[in-house]
């Protein structure tokens, strides 16, 4: 990847994470997106997105589900093969695109993981402050 690329991908992950923060951001999400860099890197993606998924609450079925919408349809490069059925939720289809990726795809997936949730805790936090 390019220079120019390089600063492509930052700008379109920016903007993603900025629009889904902008939005409809559910109470709490700032606390809960605040541990899940730190929480993937300990843990791995496929065990914090199962997390995410049990702990069924409003802002962890959104911060998985973004998660899955970069991961798997917005990401300019994607390194997972999108599987499951299309009833299935984003988060859903994501661990089982982790599930079944080779091992180069799903640490390529976690590292972009990683950046976006970077991100949607830094607009997150900024939005927080600005509101209140």
């Amino acid at each position: 990847m390019n220079k120019w690329d390089d600063n492509h991908l930052k700008r379109l992950r920016a903007q993603f994470a900025y629009d889904e923060v902008n939005g409809n951001w559910p109470n709490n999400a700032l606390q809960r997106v605040k541990g899940l860099p730190v929480q993937v890197r300990t843990q791995g993606l496929t065990v914090t997105l199962a997390t995410l998924l049990r702990e069924d609450t409003v802002q962890s079925r959104r911060l998985a589900d973004v998660l899955g919408r970069w991961l798997l349809k917005d990401a300019p490069h994607r390194s997972l093969d999108e599987t499951g059925p299309e009833k299935w939720s984003p988060a859903r289809r994501l661990l089982d695109a982790c599930i079944k990726a080779e091992r180069s795809a799903y640490l390529a997936a976690q590292v972009e993981a990683l950046f976006v949730l970077e991100q949607l805790k830094l607009f997150a936090e900024a939005l927080d402050k600005e509101e209140k």
